[in-house]
């Protein structure tokens, strides 16, 4: 349908809406996140934990396998993953590239950085 020269147009994608996921392995706050192609996760890393104490720890978030239809947060899992070597808990930058994850940074001047190689496993 016409309206001086304009056509109506219908948005043809289905609404979006956010879904609640189960809770982190580990409570963190100024932590990292980075998706992980092929896995179908995403990796949350260092941040500040319980008592403001940094974090190597490393999680991903994947779906469960096998599972039914069933609300968002039951498809959803946290699996621990290798920690770091070193805390990164201060807004640390994080990259996924070629299959590696590289983290740097911590809030704050650092000359080093880490890499965990996923496709080795």
């Amino acid at each position: 349908m016409s309206l001086g020269g304009l056509k109506r147009v219908k948005e043809l994608l289905p609404p979006s809406r956010w879904s609640l996921l189960p809770p982190m392995i580990e409570e963190r706050s100024r932590c990292a996140a980075v998706n992980i192609p092929g896995s179908g996760g995403v990796l949350v890393i260092g941040g500040i934990g319980k008592k403001s104490l940094p974090l190597r720890s490393t999680e991903l978030l994947t779906r469960r396998f096998g599972k039914g239809r069933s609300r968002a947060g039951k498809k959803w899992q946290w699996l621990p993953c290798t920690p770091m070597n070193k805390e990164h808990r201060g807004d640390p930058l994080t990259v996924y590239f070629q299959g590696r994850v590289y983290v740097v940074g911590c809030g704050e001047y650092v000359e080093s950085m880490e890499m965990l190689d996923v496709e080795a496993g």
